[in-house]
């Protein structure tokens, strides 16, 4: 037997690991998969992530 599963995208710029190198990191208990090119973005520009998260998780809540 054979599980299909999706390709792991990046959060920021939804490149998949067939693309770019992708590591899985956590944020509030959340799977936060991360391409190598966008790991600077999580490192030096956190607020601006931390607030699209955010905002995310709300839109998902309120459908």
């Amino acid at each position: 037997m054979t599980i299909q599963t999706r390709p792991k995208s990046c959060f920021n710029c939804n490149r998949t690991e067939y693309e770019i190198p992708v590591v899985l990191w956590t944020y509030q208990e959340r799977p936060l998969p991360v391409c190598s090119a966008c790991i600077p973005t999580l490192i030096h520009k956190w607020e601006q992530i931390v607030t699209a998260l955010n905002a995310q998780v709300a839109g998902e809540n309120h459908e």
